[in-house]
């Protein structure tokens, strides 16, 4: 057993996402600067860099629609990308430039085509190729930015790739098995490694070629490459992500509210984690162990004394993992006890669980086999979970609701646990029924809702490393009155408005202060630099009015070519109230898109793409201000007008989804107000979006068409049928 001096401790929490964090790398750069690379549900990535003081810094890459459920550096042998992807099932990289300053680019170098659904695994090995895997029940392999070799014949989905050298390929798949591929021969697999009962989620090479797989059954299994399995080791929940240590211990992560670290089969230190799902886990060069949690945080932890956190936020932390609240599901079957005097009594292994009951107070402790204390990791909840179970498929459920996908279709069966995750409930209904996976957030809300009487923990969350409560989306209110529960969930109407809000104010501020400074024809005075640094601060602060003036001018004074972050700017302005009205912001949006001269022979396509997808992104957001479905109202006529006969010819994948959420948007009014006048415009435009998708679907491969603009013009179309209905 390690020294209690080896013995990882709290290091430091990395916020910013806004939710749960699915994946993780790192990378270390040949100075020792340190690199993370964080994908989240978000939609966003972020690339965090170590400065000299030991903090991080972020920076957001943004690209794509949907969740980011995969993450990974590779060096190409010329330079060093982040790579993203997702949803979308896109691999977007994006360049890094690693001089003095760590800088990522704002859009990606290579978008590449390939997968038919959500990518949920990217891995890299050295500069020789790296290798991604899909829902879609395939592994690519990427070479030179190419897809060289498709490794076909899992049955479900692809959840891990490892690569094991220049030529070997192991994948880790939902129907219980892991298979090893030939890159050079890869139509049959050159071994299978069964065992698992339940999908294997994750897997980690080991440095003598053995490697580890984990997954749904709970179970860590050890293999030899070329054998069977040689050790196994278990834990009381799913297991989602495996890492390697420097020093060959393991260190894995799960729906257990911790991360794990493994000396073989042996358990040598459990380090609880303040939320539910621990996602992904992820071993740094120095030692250190980082993980991402189902809060949107990243936790570190470390061996080093220097790295450890300060007295202060240690106590904090640690308060944060004593008070977070815990089902009486995830407390099953724990041995408990009525007297404190049980805390005096030593455990027999690490991370042995007691509850011990004090009246109305349930608290959970663990064992520290390094202090040997009884460390507390929760408060019990009693939740009002239904008394009486539901069965379907031959298990035991709280809820079975009744899900409408059409009409007259028979409905189908979502089945759910209070105790378990509510995205991993969700997610095992798309794939059980193969519906899209843009449906995921829409049945976890629903969940959600009509379950809150049981959440465990009905308050927003605090940060307590900053004082400032976590946004939750749709937190419901505290109440300790059950929530009526519907047996029915609808895909229609939708009624919720859809945004483009993200936004790195930082980077299109400084490219517009460059820009000025290197071109003559893009100046700005003294005056143009306060109004736009109060521009800034006012969205940073989103203290409204928000100052827009100075866009107004510099959009039709500067180059077009120019113009792109200053659209960006006023693109996030749209969401607030603004010195200037909506009416205003559409015409500054449009000039400076140069919208009715998109069609001109000779354009530069990437720079109209940009610019008509900034001016679209901007109509989408006049939805989002405290009055703008009403402003948008007073406005359809000229804008579903405008919009009759769109730009296709410039219109990149984004432009594209801007387009289709902008009908989306007006068809909410439509169906909120039956005087709604202009049905026909906006059936109009939902055609030609619709005709415009299947042309380019007979163009070019359906996997490159934006899935999300599809979806939301065909929520368009049925908000629009049931109006007319």
């Amino acid at each position: 057993m390690p020294s209690s001096a080896s013995m990882y401790a709290f290091s430091a929490c990395l916020t910013g996402h806004a939710s749960d964090v699915r994946a993780l790398d790192a990378y270390t750069l040949p100075d020792g600067r340190l690199l993370l690379l964080s994908g989240s549900r978000d939609q966003t990535a972020r690339l965090w860099t170590a400065g000299a003081d030991g903090a991080f810094h972020a920076q957001v890459l943004e690209h794509g629609s949907g969740f980011v459920n995969a993450v990974c550096f590779f060096h190409d042998g010329t330079a060093l990308y982040a790579l993203m992807s997702g949803q979308d099932a896109l691999v977007y990289a994006f360049e890094v430039h690693t001089g003095t300053d760590v800088i990522v680019a704002p859009t990606p170098r290579y978008s590449l085509v390939g997968h038919a659904s959500n990518v949920c695994s990217l891995r890299s090995f050295a500069s020789e190729y790296f290798a991604s895997s899909s829902w879609d029940g395939t592994v690519r392999i990427w070479k030179q930015w190419e897809c060289v070799a498709t490794l076909a014949g899992h049955t479900q989905s692809v959840w891990s790739v490892l690569p094991v050298d220049t030529d070997r390929v192991l994948s880790a798949s939902a129907d219980k098995s892991v298979r090893l591929w030939s890159i050079a021969s890869p139509t049959e697999p050159l071994a299978h490694y069964d065992g698992a009962t339940q999908a294997v989620r994750d897997l980690a090479l080991l440095p003598s070629g053995a490697f580890v797989s984990a997954g749904n059954d709970g179970y860590l299994r050890w293999y030899a490459v070329d054998g069977s399995p040689t050790a196994m080791a278990t834990c009381p929940a799913f297991v989602y992500s495996l890492a390697v240590l420097p020093s060959d211990q393991v260190a894995s992560s799960g729906e257990d509210r911790c991360v794990r670290i493994w000396d073989g089969s042996s358990l040598l230190q459990v380090l609880p984690v303040p939320a539910l799902s621990v996602w992904c886990v992820h071993a740094l060069s120095n030692g250190d162990v980082v993980c991402g949690a189902s809060d949107g945080c990243l936790y570190l932890f470390t061996c080093s004394e220097e790295r450890r956190a300060s007295a202060e936020k240690m106590a904090a932390y640690t308060e944060h993992v004593e008070t977070q609240s815990l089902s009486a599901s995830e407390v099953q079957g724990v041995r408990s006890v009525d007297a404190p005097e049980a805390l005096l009594s030593s455990g027999s292994t690490e991370g042995e669980a007691l509850l011990l009951r004090q009246g109305s107070r349930t608290e959970r402790y663990q064992w520290s086999t390094h202090t040997h204390t009884w460390q507390r990791t929760g408060l019990v909840t009693e939740g009002a979970a239904p008394s009486k179970k539901c069965t379907w498929n031959g298990k035991e459920y709280d809820y079975v609701f009744d899900v409408d996908i059409s009409e007259g279709a028979p409905p189908l069966k979502l089945a759910y646990n209070v105790s378990e995750n509510p995205y991993v409930a969700a997610s095992r209904f798309l794939e059980t029924n193969d519906l899209p996976a843009s449906f995921l957030d829409q049945v976890v809300r629903f969940l959600e809702k009509n379950t809150e009487s049981v959440h465990v923990s009905p308050q927003a969350p605090a940060d307590p490393y900053t004082g400032e409560g976590r946004y939750v989306p749709e937190a419901p209110p505290a109440s300790g009155a059950p929530a009526p529960v519907p047996t029915k969930l609808t895909v229609l109407p939708q009624k919720a408005y859809q945004f483009f809000t993200h936004i790195q104010l930082g980077a299109a501020h400084a490219k517009i202060l460059d820009m000025s400074k290197k071109e003559s024809a893009a100046p700005l005075n003294s005056d143009d630099q306060q109004a736009l640094q109060a521009l800034v601060t006012s969205l940073e602060t989103r203290a409204e009015p928000i100052p827009v003036e100075v866009l107004s001018r510099l959009l039709r004074t500067w180059p077009v070519a120019l113009r792109f972050p200053l659209l960006d700017l006023l693109r996030a302005a749209a969401c607030y109230t603004c010195t200037q009205s909506y009416a205003t912001l559409i015409s500054d949006a449009l000039i400076g898109a140069e919208w009715d001269a998109l069609d001109t022979p000779g354009l530069d396509q990437k720079v109209a793409g940009t610019n008509s997808m900034l001016a679209l992104r901007t109509l989408a957001n006049g939805f989002a201000a405290p009055s703008g479905p009403t402003t948008m109202d007073t406005l359809a006529l000229e804008a579903l007008a405008t919009l009759q006969s769109p730009p296709w010819a410039v219109l990149n994948r984004h432009g594209h989804t801007a387009l289709a959420t902008v009908a989306y948007n007006y068809s909410i009014r439509a169906l909120e107000h039956t005087s709604f006048e202009h049905a026909g415009l906006l059936e109009q435009l939902i055609m030609e979006v619709r005709d415009s998708t299947h042309t380019q679907i007979l163009s070019q491969p359906p996997s490159a068409i934006e899935s999300e603009c599809v979806y939301r013009a065909l929520m368009a179309l049925g908000n629009l049928v049931r109006c007319i209905a």
